[in-house]
C-alpha cells in the first residue's frame, strides 16, 4: 500500500470511530448547549486517544494490523 495512502487511513479513521463512539456515548443525556459541547470535546477526545492506543498496542502482536 502507498505511504502517504496508509497514513491518511491510520489518520482518519481513529477520528472516524472515535467520533462514533462519542455520539453514542452521549445519547440520553440531558445538559445544556455549552455543558453539551464541552461534553462533546471530552468524550470524543477520549474515545480517539483510546482507540488509538487499543489499537497500537494490537499491533505490537499482530503487525499486519497497521
Amino acid at each position: 500500500m502507498n505511504p502517504f495512502v496508509a497514513s491518511l487511513i491510520r489518520t482518519i479513521v481513529p477520528i472516524v470511530v472515535g467520533s462514533i463512539l462519542g455520539v453514542l456515548a452521549k445519547v440520553g443525556l440531558n445538559i445544556d448547549v455549552e455543558g453539551q459541547q464541552a461534553l462533546s470535546t471530552l468524550i470524543d477526545s477520549a474515545c480517539i486517544g483510546g482507540y488509538y492506543i487499543v489499537v497500537r498496542l494490537i499491533e505490537t502482536k499482530v503487525p499486519q494490523v497497521g
